[in-house]
């Protein structure tokens, strides 16, 4: 299916009203151990420049705090014996928001490095790490001069000439992964490969990343660029996944991202299923954390395409897309419904949503947005 794009591309969520001094932030999230038990009564700790603030996590591992906004470590002790401390190098948060840090704690399991027979020395820190894992810091500062750390918490290491090799390995049936954390960006992976003068990550292998809102994105494999307390997604090269590759619609919503509540969510399913039915015309809805690098026309024109949206009989299809990091939107349109909807008809409608979209009612938006097409749609489509 060929698709057009409207010209519809607009930031939102760029303006925020003033916020009284001093400014708090709310920070959450849950403790598991090993992925999916609860760690109750673990202390959380936070260490700012001139506040430290610890809580205790309930019986289903979750923790809450309201800090100053400003920079800050954390770190999770009081855990079950054999199981490590976790912590998270310097974090900044600049403005009053809502923050979600979720922490897996990994075992502690004890290691004897193999040393060969030939060997006429016990093996250095560093060669027990390689065999046994641990912990790696790089200094990755921002422009602004804040001294943020790339951390590395790895159950094995390598050294190769593209870098320090990270790998996973099976212990006692179950698998140990890679965790990495900068500022505020958090990954697991099977494996993961640093090139520490190219500052440049690459990370395969049942790969989650969650941002600080949650959210979270998972994928085969991702690489990324880490400065200035950003990691940034970089394109692959022709031949490894496209960013698109990894999504798979599961019906007409598709909320990758996490910004759309239950009501709303059925909502728009009713829209969509009504406009399938009445005039054999498909919308899909989606929502995705980062456009990894491709600008949204390119993002929604190739996810319209490789999902099929539209009948193939009368290409009329809309693919409404939401960018939670990038806060784009781009609304892709079927040959069969240009006549339906024109450039300026998409651009005024896309406005109409970026009040709702400013005070993060991302769901709101959507279904207003929805009702709107469906509306222009059952109007001029008999």
């Amino acid at each position: 299916m060929v698709v057009v794009l409207l010209a519809c591309a607009a930031l939102f969520g760029q303006s925020a009203p003033p916020v009284s001094s001093p400014q708090t932030f709310h920070i959450q999230g849950t403790v598991h151990v090993l992925s999916d038990s609860a760690a109750s009564g673990a202390e959380v700790t936070f260490e700012g420049e001139k506040t430290t603030k610890t809580v205790l996590t309930d019986k289903k591992g979750f923790y809450e705090a309201n800090l100053p906004v400003g920079l800050y470590t954390m770190n999770v002790s009081s855990l079950k014996h054999g199981f490590k401390e976790y912590r998270r190098p310097l974090f900044r948060v600049a403005s009053s928001t809502n923050l979600t840090l979720d922490a897996t704690v990994s075992s502690g399991v004890s290691c004897d490095p193999v040393v060969p027979e030939e060997s006429k020395h016990a093996p250095t820190q560093d060669e027990a790490q390689d065999a046994c894992g641990g912990l790696d810091l790089f200094a990755v500062p921002s422009e602004d001069g804040v001294p943020f750390q790339l951390f590395i918490d790895y159950p094995g290491r390598q050294r190769s000439d593209q870098g320090n090799v990270y790998g996973n390995k099976k212990l006692e049936g179950f698998k140990t992964p890679v965790f990495v954390a900068y500022n505020l960006f958090t990954l697991q992976a099977d494996d993961v490969v640093y090139d520490v003068s190219g500052r440049v990550l690459k990370a395969t292998g049942n790969v989650v990343v969650e941002n600080a809102d949650g959210a979270t994105q998972r994928a085969d494999s991702i690489t990324l660029k880490i400065e200035n307390g950003q990691a940034t997604p970089l394109l692959q090269p022709a031949h490894a996944q496209y960013p698109t590759d990894q999504y798979r619609p599961a019906g007409f919503v598709n909320d990758f991202a996490g910004m759309i509540d239950a009501k709303e969510r059925a909502q728009l399913e009713l829209i969509c299923r009504d406009l399938d039915k009445t005039k054999r015309t498909q919308m899909a809805i989606v929502t995705i954390v980062s456009l990894e690098g491709l600008s949204a026309k390119e993002f929604a024109t190739d996810l319209a395409n490789r999902w099929g949206v539209g009948n193939k009989d009368n290409n009329r299809g809309v693919l409404i897309l939401l960018a939670q990091r990038e806060r784009q939107y781009r609304l892709a349109v079927g040959h069969g419904l240009e006549s339906v909807l024109t450039d300026e008809e998409a651009d005024r409608l896309m406005r109409e949503i970026i009040p709702a979209l400013k005070k993060g009612e991302f769901g709101n938006a959507l279904v207003q947005v929805a009702e709107r097409i469906r509306d222009e749609i059952e109007k001029k489509v008999p």
